[in-house]
């Protein structure tokens, strides 16, 4: 069986759109291509569960990479806010980057849109996704068929 394999040489990273929620408002932002600056500091950050942070859609990770791609990080700067706690005690806590960028991603089809707009940055392109996507569809029919037949 063949295996869709991803060439190092199709891969040209890109700027990528991204929308996140900010202050009530859904807001255009872009993120910066990946060079080796970046590739440098996630092998730094995340060591070898790098390709296991894509592969497993880690979205808390996932978030720290967006953060640091992003060209504008002003509206996700950190902040310190209060917060209860369980016995009613004032907590006074900080949110980072990162989390606020988490704040600003609501629901499932959002998360898919940024962790696609991140895969552009690393140079995975819309049509390649689109190609993967459509390639992994024919795949399940043809498993599902395969698995109907032994019945």
């Amino acid at each position: 069986m063949q295996q869709d394999i991803i060439k190092l040489e199709d891969l040209i990273p890109a700027q990528a759109d991204l929308r996140l929620w900010v202050n009530g408002k859904l807001k255009n932002f872009k993120l910066r291509p990946i060079d080796l600056r970046d590739e440098v500091w996630m092998a730094n950050k995340f060591g070898a569960g790098i390709q296991e942070i894509f592969e497993q859609v880690k979205m808390e990770e996932i978030c720290h990479i967006i953060f640091h791609q992003l060209e504008n990080k002003e509206p996700f700067k950190a902040i310190e806010y209060e917060e209860y706690d369980d016995d009613g005690e004032v907590l006074v806590l900080k949110k980072t980057g990162p989390h606020r960028v988490m704040e600003g991603i609501k629901g499932v089809d959002h998360k898919v849109e940024v962790f696609k707009a991140l895969l552009e940055t690393i140079g995975i392109s819309k049509p390649m996704l689109n190609e993967l996507e459509q390639k992994e569809v024919v795949k399940k029919k043809v498993i599902s068929k395969k698995a109907k037949k032994k019945r």
